[in-house]
C-alpha cells in the first residue's frame, strides 16, 4: 500500500517526504499529528537496506497528563 491510498492527498505529501528525508539523512525521529487529529505519534524514520521503515509510539496521552 501506498500513502496515495490510505491518506488524504496533504499527508500522503508529508509521508513521501519523510521518506526521502530518511534516504538523504539516515534514520531520524519526528513528531506526528495523525490525519484524524485525534493523537500525536512520535515517529522513528528508519533505512533498512532495501525498505524505508517507520517505527511510532503514541505519546499525546502521556503528554496530556503530564500538563495537568
Amino acid at each position: 500500500m501506498t500513502p496515495e491510498r490510505l491518506l488524504p492527498p496533504e499527508y500522503a505529501v508529508k509521508w513521501r517526504e519523510f521518506y526521502a528525508r530518511a534516504l538523504r539523512e539516515g534514520s531520524y525521529v519526528t513528531e506526528y499529528s495523525v490525519a484524524a487529529g485525534t493523537r500525536t505519534l512520535l515517529l522513528s524514520i528508519n533505512v533498512l537496506m532495501r525498505d524505508g521503515t517507520v517505527f511510532g509510539y503514541r505519546f499525546s496521552e502521556k503528554t496530556s497528563r503530564s500538563e495537568s
